[in-house]
């Protein structure tokens, strides 16, 4: 993340109301700033990106279930806990390791709380690190806290980085070359069996 840091959300959040007060100025001048970058490279991006955040407001969403990231416990991201998860995992970011695909099932916190399914094409996983700092076990599920996207020339042309910041500390970065999304509705009980 360049702009919602690990250290500035750690301020943030501190119980010291001046440093609180003081973090909060400064991201919202972060805010500005992202804000104006993302403009500058909006109609770069792919488009189902940009129907997907100019649709939903992701921040609290819960991880139902993701795509293996090929490390041993593949239940580390949507599990209620991470105790499997290494201090910090980075894959070898060579391009043999790109996948065709990867995605996150995400239930929206604002009610009707629909279900997205958000998929990154021909993808490279960068980095998935945890901030021991933001490290907190309050929450039993983990959720999209913040996120940036920028676009990143290489010598195959033009392709894009999302930094995702989660609660409990996890930041995930994907490196991808296109992207959809699926939005699922979620299972409505019959009133007869909910009172059962």
């Amino acid at each position: 993340m360049k702009f919602f840091t690990p250290d500035l959300i750690d301020r943030f959040g501190s119980e010291d109301d001046g440093i609180a007060l003081a973090a909060q100025q400064e991201f919202e001048g972060r805010s500005e700033e992202y804000l104006r970058q993302l403009h500058e490279i909006e109609v770069k991006l792919p488009e189902r990106f940009r129907q997907l955040f100019n649709q939903f407001y992701l921040h609290d969403s819960r991880v139902i279930s993701h795509s293996s990231l090929g490390i041993s416990e593949p239940g580390w991201l949507g599990g209620t806990k991470l105790v499997e998860f290494p201090p910090a995992w980075k894959p070898s970011g060579q391009e043999e390791s790109r996948s065709l695909s990867f995605w996150i099932a995400l239930q929206l916190d604002a009610p009707p709380r629909k279900v997205l399914v958000l998929q990154y094409r021909s993808v490279l996983i960068e980095e998935a690190g945890l901030h021991q700092s933001l490290r907190e076990d309050e929450c039993p599920y983990l959720e999209w806290q913040y996120d940036e996207v920028e676009l990143i020339r290489t010598g195959r042309g033009k392709e894009f980085r999302h930094s995702i910041l989660f609660t409990k500390g996890l930041e995930l970065r994907l490196r991808f070359k296109d992207f959809d999304f699926a939005t699922l509705k979620p299972i409505e009980i019959a009133p007869e069996l909910a009172e059962a």
